[in-house]
């Protein structure tokens, strides 16, 4: 009565030692060969089979959700700390520097993490960008999945050049930002992208 038997206390044991294990290694797998890294690849490296994979995390957007958990935490953080500085053009790019700095530390899947990441955190990205441009900061043309496309684009920079340039993204950054003032707009060629999502990143969830 009352409590889990012997048998059925170690069953549970073995269970959460796999499924940290899994974690442990998808972290591993996915620094050295990106988001959409073979799961196969990772159970291996758990040394559990591809069976008790799925068991622990039924989809890759499960296990993503566990290994990616404190980066989406640390993305909602910084976004909710940009919205409160009062300066809205300050706020912007006091955002854009945190991201790629936290970006910095992804290895392979920068570029794929900072997506994931700010399609979490999409409608605070929403309000960065409206809130520059009421305050006449910002182009009026630029569209919040235009900052994500930049997210992204920086976050492959640092893929490229992080191993022998550790920093280069920050040129990168600060001409993209000369180009989002008012005074820098000219008309654009196309249309914002209406839709952002996870396999436009190279990632099948």
């Amino acid at each position: 009565m009352g409590g889990l038997t012997r048998q059925g206390r170690r069953l549970r044991a073995d269970a959460e030692r796999n499924r940290a294990a899994l974690a442990a290694a998808a972290r591993e797998v996915f620094a050295e060969q990106g988001l959409a890294a073979p799961l196969e690849h990772i159970a291996k490296r758990a040394g559990v089979g591809i069976a008790t994979l799925y068991r622990n995390f039924p989809t890759r957007a499960t296990l993503l959700d566990a290994v990616l958990a404190d980066t989406i935490a640390a993305h909602h953080e910084i976004v909710q700390r940009a919205l409160a500085v009062d300066d809205p053009w300050t706020g912007l790019t006091g955002y854009l520097t945190e991201i790629c700095q936290l970006a910095s530390t992804a290895d392979r899947s920068a570029g794929q993490t900072m997506a994931i990441a700010g399609i979490k955190v999409y409608p605070q990205l929403a309000q960065l960008v409206a809130r520059a441009q009421a305050a006449g900061q910002l182009r009026a043309d630029l569209a919040p999945t235009d900052l994500l496309c930049l997210t992204v684009g920086i976050g492959r920079i640092i893929e490229v050049t992080e191993p022998f340039d550790q920093g280069a993204w920050r040129r990168q950054l600060a001409l993209a930002l000369d180009g989002l003032r008012p005074a820098a707009a000219h008309a654009l060629p196309r249309p914002p992208c209406e839709e952002f999502g996870a396999q436009e990143c190279g990632v099948d969830l």
